[in-house]
């Protein structure tokens, strides 16, 4: 049988016959006789394939001789479709090679960033919204947090203030006459002990 890389044709009783004419032949060299041998009908065993290269040189030669044409088909010519009728060509198996390791670990790695890319793509405008939620949160945290500071301070600032307002009145109404300095003094004290309390509050709750 041909090798499974080389394109044969099924050896039918047609081509047969042809093979056996062609042998028997005395026009044909045996150099070309050499390399039908297998075929020949002296041996018992004969290949069930034929390449397809000896088909075309069983044709030519039969084409070349005359006489060989005669015996083989009756008529002083052999036409090829004459030796493959009923025949059935077998087609050679293809080789397939291992592939490199490096070459599909290579593969695989661009594979890979080519579905991170794809991902990203995809996923931008996702990333950008919730960048840009992230963002807005944030913002709205950083301002309600000095909103809170300045109206701690503003409380703070207008508690100190009225406390020494109060400080400072109230030595003015206890007093026949206008006693600035006294009533200054009363002021700062009370505005002292204010700011001190709110302080000590502020500080408790900041920690």
């Amino acid at each position: 049988m041909a090798g499974s890389s080389e394109l044969s044709v099924a050896v039918t009783e047609n081509i047969s016959n042809y093979l056996q004419k062609l042998i028997a032949s005395e026009c044909v060299s045996k150099d070309i006789k050499a390399k039908f041998f297998d075929w020949g009908s002296d041996c018992a065993e004969q290949p069930k394939f034929i390449s397809l290269e000896l088909v075309k040189l069983l044709y030519k030669t039969a084409n070349k001789h005359v006489s060989v044409a005669v015996s083989i088909s009756g008529s002083d010519k052999v036409y090829l479709h004459q030796l493959l009728q009923g025949a059935v060509i077998n087609l050679p198996c293809a080789i397939v090679e291992p592939r490199n390791v490096e070459l599909e670990e290579r593969i695989q790695r661009l594979k890979n960033q080519q579905a991170n890319r794809e991902y990203k793509v995809m996923t931008r405008n996702v990333d950008h919204g919730m960048r840009l939620a992230a963002e807005n949160q944030n913002m709205s945290l950083d301002i309600e947090t000095v909103q809170t500071q300045l109206i701690t301070m503003f409380n703070f600032v207008l508690t100190v203030a009225c406390a020494f307002l109060f400080g400072y009145k109230a030595v003015e109404y206890s007093l026949s006459t206008p006693h600035i300095p006294l009533q200054m003094f009363t002021g700062l004290n009370c505005a002292i002990i204010v700011a001190a309390a709110d302080l000590y509050f502020l500080i408790k709750n900041l920690s």
